[in-house]
């Protein structure tokens, strides 16, 4: 069974825009990337923290960070950060039991 905040991140996925070329980062956004990021760092829970950035094209771009395994991923597709959040909700599972 999928946590509460794991739920959220998949609905957050889904509904993100496709195919739609974002505006330029601006040093607001860029500021709460960093902000984010430090704090995915620091955060102490189990979940996964996901957060979508744009490359310097202007493309969404995802990032993620596990502070259970202390890995990150960052700038890869949607599909690429699907892959990786089921991977690691596989291999949690199967070792807790």
């Amino acid at each position: 069974m999928k946590s509460t905040l794991t739920c959220n991140i998949y609905q957050f996925l889904a509904s993100a825009t496709h195919g739609q070329k974002p505006s330029k980062p601006s040093l607001q956004e860029k500021l709460i990337h960093m902000f984010r990021s430090a704090s995915a760092y620091f955060t102490a829970g189990s979940e996964p923290y996901v957060w979508e950035t744009t490359n310097a094209a202007g493309y969404p771009q995802w990032n993620a960070y596990d502070p259970t395994t202390r890995t990150a991923i960052e700038g890869v597709s949607e599909a690429e950060l699907r892959i990786w959040l089921e991977e690691r909700h596989y291999q949690y599972h199967c070792s807790a039991h």
